[in-house]
């Protein structure tokens, strides 16, 4: 058995798995390389101490594996090797520093588009502009606005509780991608209940969008994490409403087959190409067109529905021109595309 420490070039310690029984300091002490007796949890073996020094920092070493307490080379190949383990330090803190990067670019991507919706909902209603020209009299501004507008007020107010519901949402799903073996909540689930509470906070872009919604009928139950399911949803709507084409239909379908089940979305929206198909939920990517015809996305939320779906044995498939129906718009195609939310067969299911 072999034990190491690491320090970085600073002498900090950053990885240690030597026995809390050994005493570091007697260690040391002894002749680098030369056997000496150690006692490791109450029991007595011969060992060996070596260490090596790199520009990335030190390695000390303590083996009881007799193969290299009796051969003084083949101990000193085992140091040399351990050295390797300090040059792909800066590799692994530059990853580790990539990923947390990832997943907070993440964060800040989805809660700022649903705080963009809250902020553009309260601005339809009161303008900002009308606010800052009358500093002394916002309250009864405010008031008269709400007062001479009851069902718009009514109608903003819910959707900032909805968002800031998704938003709850978010911070839950976040913290579950964080961990290795997220804590999964499955709760039996009106399958197409939970895809209501979701759409209901689109309704109005779509409306505004001149969008027809076809909603089709489901009285399935599926055990599922809501949380996780609902972001996964809430981000199929979110791109189908940036990348339809305005005044189209979105039919929605619920269809239950012998070993899966499927939500499928059915629309008019921007041209994907063959070799874009596959690619379309890595993060940060974005087609050449995509990219035109909506410059502020981020390529992130294609990403984000992979990953929540597969917290619910589910996967996301992409099915372009599934007719030759298309339009165009200015310079950009619309074809007819279909998105699937497939759920595996599960144990889980009722």
């Amino acid at each position: 058995m072999n034990f190491i420490q690491l320090n970085n070039s600073k002498g900090n310690v950053i990885f240690d798995s030597l026995p809390i029984s050994i005493d570091h300091k007697l260690i040391t002490a002894n002749k680098r390389n030369e056997p000496f007796n150690i006692v490791i949890d109450g029991v007595e073996y011969r060992a060996r101490y070596g260490n090596i020094s790199t520009k990335n920092g030190t390695v000390h070493l303590i083996t009881i594996n007799q193969k290299y307490v009796g051969r003084l080379k083949s101990f000193r190949e085992l140091v040399q090797s351990h050295a390797m383990l300090l040059e792909t330090i800066p590799d692994i803190k530059s990853e580790i520093i990539r990923r947390q990067n990832t997943q907070t670019a993440e964060l800040i991507h989805n809660l700022t588009s649903l705080n963009t919706y809250n902020i553009q909902d309260l601005f339809a209603l009161i303008p900002q502009q009308t606010l800052i020209e009358n500093l002394e009299k916002q309250k009864d501004i405010v008031k008269e606005i709400t007062q001479r507008k009851p069902i718009v007020t009514a109608e903003t107010i819910l959707r900032i509780i909805k968002n800031n519901l998704a938003q709850k949402v978010e911070f839950s799903v976040f913290e579950k991608t964080l961990k290795e073996n997220p804590n999964i909540q499955r709760i039996d689930s009106d399958i197409r209940g939970v895809f209501v509470s979701i759409l209901q906070i689109f309704i109005q872009d779509f409306d505004d969008k001149k969008i027809d919604i076809q909603l089709g009928y489901s009285d399935k139950e599926l055990s599922v994490d809501y949380d996780s399911l609902s972001v996964s949803i809430y981000f199929i709507l979110d791109n189908t409403l940036k990348y339809s084409l305005k005044g189209s239909k979105l039919k929605i379908h619920f269809e239950q087959h012998q070993n899966k089940y499927e939500i499928k979305f059915d629309m008019l929206s921007l041209r994907i190409e063959e070799e874009e198909i596959n690619r379309l939920c890595e993060f940060g990517y974005r087609t050449e067109t995509a990219e035109k015809y909506n410059p502020t996305g981020e390529g992130i939320g294609m990403n984000r529905i992979n990953k929540t779906l597969k917290m619910n044995d589910a996967y996301l498939e992409i099915c372009p021109r599934v007719t030759s129906h298309s339009k165009r718009s200015g310079d950009y195609i619309f074809e007819h595309n279909v998105f699937k939310i497939i759920f595996n067969e599960s144990k889980y299911w009722t």
